[in-house]
């Protein structure tokens, strides 16, 4: 499996030959000096929410399949699994739902939270467990922030945990905070950094915290 990060939520995964886009943006969205068009091919692309920032496929090639509804799905060897879930702490009255989506090909199962807006409820935690990487917003404003984000990783226990949603360079103007808050919940040995993309051949023995650079 490769995982690209795209920025903000966007990831692009190759997973088997299967190429998922996982919350496209508009680039409009986030003004001049933004992030750039995503211009990747996709097979399966999903969104948690029909906000612009996570929805829009207009910079997406090829023919894929848009998977924006909770249910299951299956694409070959991948099942895709979506929960419906809250992006706020009213219920989904100040934004809207979210779909919390986790997928699986009977070896290694991956989640993305979207942009989850409160601690995970049982159902959802009980949906989350054995997920062994997890992509989890943490900038907080539009969805849980560092604090909350710390307790829904210590209560999956992935092995890989994928921090999004955060402020960059690209985000300035952006209401939500840094990786920072974030990483400062770990000890500094599990945190790794990488650059844009990592392949992932098998997945570490204990929980490690994997960042990413936006590529775009």
């Amino acid at each position: 499996m490769r995982i690209t990060y795209l920025g903000h939520s966007c990831f692009y995964i190759d997973w088997n030959g299967q190429r998922i886009v996982t919350d496209p943006y508009n680039k409009g969205m986030f003004g001049e000096g933004g992030y750039a068009a995503q211009n990747v091919e996709a097979d399966i692309v999903t969104v948690s929410h029909h906000h612009d920032d996570h929805n829009y496929t207009g910079d997406l090639k090829g023919e894929f399949k848009v998977v924006d509804r909770p249910g299951k799905y299956v694409f070959g060897n991948l099942n895709v699994e979506g929960l419906l879930s809250s992006h706020d702490k009213q219920g989904g009255a100040q934004r809207g739902e979210n779909i919390i989506f986790k997928m699986s090909d009977g070896k290694t199962t991956l989640a993305h939270l979207g942009d989850l807006g409160r601690p995970l409820s049982e159902k959802e935690e009980k949906f989350l467990q054995g997920v062994n990487i997890l992509m989890v917003p943490v900038g907080g404003f539009y969805t849980i922030d560092a604090n909350e984000a710390y307790d829904v990783v210590q209560k999956i226990q992935p092995n890989i945990v994928l921090p999004m949603h955060f402020k960059t360079a690209k985000t300035q103007t952006w209401p939500i905070t840094g990786v920072e808050d974030f990483l400062s919940h770990f000890p500094s040995n599990i945190i790794k950094s990488f650059r844009s993309e990592v392949d992932i051949k098998e997945l570490p023995g204990q929980m490690e915290v994997w960042l990413l650079k936006p590529s775009r």
